[in-house]
């Protein structure tokens, strides 16, 4: 979710001097191993939606971050864009998609997936402020689809230096609800933006 508007479909927007950035943290896990694998949970305020379980693995490759998001339920329902040209697009969280953030020094990176292989990427210097398109790039593969999963797997572009990351997944259903998970929701109100949902740590790759 982008912009440094005011609400956006029920996204909520609080004032930039509200928030600091997190300390840049690259602390690993104990006993941890590439890929990672963690889960999202939903928004306390979203209205009953078809998917029951969204997860994402990620593993660092060089400069790049490797992603896998798993959504699980009844993905019949869920409303998908059509294949399209792998083009950088703006709006894509106005639908389903899937997103990460990255934080780097004096600001942070936000990308977005679509399933359609459309993709974005923009920078910002705080929260939500002077937002502009970044040079880095997303790669997204052909959707993998069973009948009650749906996954994404995409590259990204990492920044330099990469701080604490946020996850985080937009569903709309077919009835055109929307649902909002994240690895946390620290705002009263869908937030992917807020600095205290940035919580995962990527250790240094291993040699």
């Amino acid at each position: 979710m982008s912009g440094t508007s005011s609400t956006r479909r029920g996204v909520f927007a609080l004032g930039a001097a509200a928030f600091a950035l997190p300390t840049l943290g690259m602390a690993a896990p104990a006993g941890y191993r590439w890929p990672m694998d963690v889960e999202l949970i939903p928004h306390p305020t979203n209205p009953p939606g078809p998917i029951e379980r969204v997860s994402v693995m990620l593993e660092r490759r060089g400069p790049r971050l490797w992603l896998r998001y798993v959504i699980e339920g009844a993905v019949n329902e869920v409303e998908l864009p059509g294949p399209a040209a792998p083009d950088r697009t703006d709006e894509l969280w106005k639908h389903t998609c899937f997103e990460v953030f990255v934080q780097t020094d004096g600001g942070y990176r936000e990308f977005n997936l679509a399933p359609s292989s459309r993709w974005a990427s923009y920078r910002f210097t705080g929260y939500r402020q002077n937002m502009a398109d970044a040079d880095e790039v997303a790669v997204i593969e052909p959707l993998d689809l069973v009948a009650d999963q749906i996954a994404l797997e995409a590259e990204v572009e990492l920044p330099d230096p990469v701080g604490r990351l946020a996850l985080s997944t937009v569903i709309e259903a077919r009835d055109g609800t929307i649902t909002y998970w994240a690895l946390a929701h620290p705002s009263p109100e869908p937030d992917f933006h807020n600095p205290a949902g940035f919580t995962l740590s990527l250790p240094a790759e291993p040699a």
